[in-house]
Parts: structure tokens; sequence; C-alpha cells
């Protein structure tokens, strides 16, 4: 062997061995398909505080676990990287962490999973958001004031 093929085959072993690792963590929103409204949440009203609700247990803490617990799943058969699931601060919101993984391979796992996400709403008559604020009046002007005022 050439030196220099010596080089690159030492150099291609020593980035399988120590090349980084990346994670990807996606919050995702339920809505109901009628009013696209969060779950568990009045129509046209607002929840109250939201501190049982993050990784909460119980029918009224925790909306469609079947949903995340199906995610969760099909991803694993399907052969994406999923590490965790969770519920969020609201309710109806979940979210999920794909990794770690291996340089770019995380941007493709998370891709793949939000298509199995998209199908298995679908089924359950569910719309999802991605978005990590889903009602419009919490972004406005003023929108953190009224988080704020809900939350007194």
């Amino acid at each position: 062997m050439h030196g220099e093929n010596v080089h690159e085959m030492e150099y291609d072993i020593c980035m399988q061995r120590h090349s980084a690792l990346y994670g990807i963590e996606q919050e995702y929103t339920l809505l109901q398909t009628n009013v696209k409204w969060p779950l568990g949440w009045p129509t046209g009203g607002y929840i109250g505080p939201q501190s049982p609700y993050y990784c909460g247990a119980g029918a009224d803490k925790s909306f469609e676990r079947d949903i995340s617990d199906a995610h969760y799943k099909a991803c694993l058969y399907a052969g994406i990287n999923i590490s965790g699931t969770n519920g969020k601060v609201m309710p109806g919101q979940w979210e999920y962490q794909v990794g770690p993984s291996v340089g770019i391979e995380a941007g493709d796992h998370i891709w793949c999973s939000r298509y199995i996400l998209e199908r298995i709403t679908e089924q359950a008559g569910v719309v999802i958001s991605l978005d990590p604020k889903p009602i419009e009046r919490m972004r406005e002007d003023g929108g953190f004031e009224m988080i704020k005022k809900f939350f007194a």
C-alpha cells in the first residue's frame, strides 16, 4: 500500500470511531379537525396553567397518547432512529427525539418520521401542526402578555 492510501484508510477509520453525533427534537400539536384548535382545549377557549401536562399521565392530562405511541412504534419498525417521546406543556402537544445519528442522517430520519406522523394522524382523524405556537394570538404583538394573563 502506498503511504497516502494508508493515511486515507486511517482517516476513514478514525472518522467512523469519532464522528459527530446529532439529535433533533420535533414538537407537534394535535388539532381538532373541524376547528383547528388543540385537542384538550375548550373550543375557542384557553387552558389554565400548563404545568400538569408536561410528561403527564391520565386522561385529563395526556391527550391522544395512542397517536404518540403508534408513531414511536411505527418509526422503530421503519428503522427510524427515534429515541424518545413525551407530552409537552399544553394539552395536545407532544414531542419526540431522533438520534443520536451520525452526520446528516438525523435530518433524513426526522423527515421520514414526520411523514409517518402525518399518516398516523390522518388515520386517527386529527390534524397535526409542527408549529411550536399554533394559536395565532400567541404570536401577535402583546402575545406574551396574553400568555402571562392566562397563567396568573
